[in-house]
């Protein structure tokens, strides 16, 4: 949809929150509001919200409130091309989510500390948070989020000139985002996923080349 549209609702509701002295309602309409933000792709004001709450949630002790918002901090810093800044969130999230026992959140958090590291050029660190990542997601049952890591996973692998594995790990995505399409029954929706997973694809391809390459020049 058209997620601005929430936006005056949300700007209407703040100052009554603040008028009240309700606490949580003000934090969670800040992060809403952010969220609509890094939905229409201005992270910057989102991240101007999402700071705002995070103050917040700590004032009230809210680990899960928190957590969240460190996140989506993170996640804006990421967006913003800031992966340092991203990387510091992140690693601040991650112990509150298994204080929580949050295994989503934990999975989530690692794989952000993966993508910040990658994006800083250390590759064999972002290997090793997908690769704590990965058995959690499988653990929770999360198959979007297992190909999601697994397709990370290949990249960096590429990264590192370790092509075999990485093309084992695209292949096991593909296989995972196949299955999630066919579930699709709308076929809108299924075009849409289609299109959304096509770097796969393209990673698969470009892998089984560099593979040929390889065994070419070897031979």
């Amino acid at each position: 949809g058209q997620p601005q549209l929430a936006l005056p609702y949300y700007q209407q509701a703040l100052p009554i929150w603040r008028k009240l002295n309700d606490r949580e309602g003000e934090a969670d309409t800040l992060n809403k509001i952010g969220v609509v933000y890094t939905k229409i792709g201005q992270p910057q004001q989102a991240l101007s919200f999402y700071q705002q709450a995070l103050p917040i949630w700590r004032e009230l002790s809210d680990r899960n409130g928190e957590a969240i918002t460190l996140n989506v901090i993170g996640g804006s810093y990421l967006s913003l091309e800031q992966p340092q800044q991203a990387l510091n969130y992140f690693q601040q999230a991650l112990p509150i989510w298994r204080e929580l026992s949050d295994r989503a959140g934990e999975a989530l958090s690692l794989e952000a500390i993966g993508e910040s590291y990658g994006n800083m050029r250390e590759p064999q660190q972002a290997l090793n948070y997908y690769q704590q990542a990965l058995p959690i997601s499988r653990e929770i049952s999360d198959r979007a989020g297992e190909a999601r890591i697994l397709s990370s996973l290949a990249s960096t692998q590429r990264t590192l000139k370790d092509i075999p594995t990485a093309l084992q790990n695209i292949q096991a995505a593909i296989v995972i985002v196949e299955e999630i399409r066919d579930q699709l029954t709308d076929p809108d929706a299924r075009i849409a996923y289609s299109a959304s997973v096509q770097r796969y694809y393209k990673l698969e391809a470009d892998l089984l080349i560099e593979l040929n390459q390889r065994q070419i020049r070897i031979s």
